[in-house]
């Protein structure tokens, strides 16, 4: 016998915001092709030049001469070379495709319903978080005036372990998980631990270029940058915030050293409730449109009317 095709039917209100937020995402995602101006960012690699100096006149400032059997050179150790270029308007394109077929791809899900109401999970929620909101990070770097390989490299690793943290965390936080105790402890700890490399990524690059920037700098960014970093800042930490609210929900932090205090499923102060399951998950879709829909319009709108020219 053929099996019939799961042919899905919105009938949860999750489901239906999920829905409307895939092709939110699909809509951002061809306009963005439509109407966008491509252009190219350099990434450099800084490195030490070493190069013969035999001049009598003072070194340039921040090198240094070395003398050696070989001869005597002068060391650049903040040279810079091109290792490569990314383009803004193909990954705006890549953070919001992503999302369109990843949140398809759960509106088809069998699983969706009892994963999201018994279950409390979505586990391919972070495993699309680990790859959008990396580049939308990547997107912000790159306005933001950073263009080293390192910091680059940086920001995009500490903000993929940060959604594997909070997938982490999200499974061990599984309504339906026998072993409690041990197991919410541990989450407990991947979350926090994601709160440490996403301020990592966000406070100690991103913000950090930008203050020393304004404070360096005669004419600061342009506001639209300015708002963008903030603007996006502030959604992100509504990630971290709505996990957390469902997580303490479940096993408050405070009776993180009381082994007494082991959750029962029957004490609905313990244990995430169904409804508030659904509506973390609609927080979560509702918060990753808002955010990429934002930061996506903020840059191609812009990039449509800037006018630099790379020297």
């Amino acid at each position: 016998m053929t099996e019939v095709p799961h042919v899905p039917c919105a009938t949860e209100s999750f489901e239906i915001v999920n829905w409307v937020a895939a092709g939110g995402h699909l809509f951002n995602a061809v306009l963005t092709l439509v109407i966008g101006d491509d252009k190219q960012y350099q990434i450099y690699d800084t490195y030490a030049s070493w190069t013969p100096y035999n001049s009598t006149a003072p070194c340039p400032p921040n090198q240094y001469i070395v003398e050696g059997s070989e001869g005597t050179f002068l060391v650049n150790p903040r040279d810079k070379v091109s290792m490569m270029s990314l383009s803004l308007l193909w990954l705006i394109f890549a953070f919001h495709i992503l999302s369109a077929l990843f949140q398809g791809y759960t509106g088809f899900s069998r699983d969706y319903v009892t994963n999201i109401k018994q279950r409390g999970v979505n586990p391919l929620r972070f495993v699309e978080y680990s790859l959008s909101a990396t580049i939308m990070l990547v997107c912000i770097a790159l306005v933001s005036g950073i263009d080293e390989f390192y910091a680059m490299l940086a920001v995009a690793s500490l903000t993929f372990v940060t959604m594997m943290l909070g997938l982490i965390a999200e499974l061990l936080f599984d309504d339906q998980l026998v072993e409690r105790l041990t197991t919410r402890r541990i989450g407990w700890i991947a979350h926090l631990t994601g709160w440490v490399t996403m301020l990592s990524a966000y406070v100690g690059v991103i913000l950090k270029q930008y203050f020393v920037s304004v404070r360096e700098s005669d004419v600061g960014p342009p506001d639209w940058v300015t708002v963008a970093i903030f603007v996006v800042f502030g959604l992100y930490n509504i990630f971290g915030v709505t996990q957390f609210v469902q997580l303490w929900y479940k096993y408050p932090l405070h009776l993180f050293f009381k082994p007494e205090c082991v959750p029962n499923p029957k004490d609905p102060k313990k244990v995430c409730g169904m409804k508030l399951n659904v509506l973390i998950e609609m927080v979560y879709v509702a918060n990753s449109l808002v955010t990429k829909t934002l930061l996506g319009w903020m840059i191609i709108i812009n990039l449509v009317v800037d006018t630099r020219n790379f020297c």
